[in-house]
């Protein structure tokens, strides 16, 4: 199952399309447009998730001047595991991840603007 959600980013002004997908055994979050970097979720039986490159999920989304809280991997995460388990419909999880990446896009406009922290972030 594939989603798609706009994120707000700084750097270019305007909101980039990410991806997520979900399957049963592992979950991919990227970035829509061209061969971007992404990040892959693997169940693991009676663990949490193992990600293999869970760094590459910030790096890229700093890379747009887009900083997210650092429970996103968490939330994603939970969301994926209430899609497996059948908590959730296909229609169900879209208005979640809207309501996730609306949180993000608060976040990422509201962070400092001065020249000093302009730098910064």
């Amino acid at each position: 199952m594939i989603w798609e959600i706009g994120l707000y980013t700084p750097r270019w002004g305007h909101n980039d399309t990410y991806v997520i997908e979900f399957e049963m055994d592992h979950m991919v979050f990227r970035k829509n447009a061209g061969p971007r970097p992404h990040v892959i979720a693997r169940e693991v039986e009676g663990r949490d998730p193992e990600w293999e490159n869970k760094v590459e999920l910030f790096r890229m989304l700093n890379n747009d001047s887009i900083y997210p809280f650092h429970k996103l991997p968490n939330a994603l995460e939970y969301l994926w595991r209430e899609w497996r388990n059948n908590s959730m419909s296909y229609e169900d999880v879209l208005p979640e991840l809207e309501a996730l990446a609306e949180s993000i896009n608060a976040s990422t406009r509201a962070k400092p603007r001065t020249d000093f922290w302009r730098g910064y972030f």
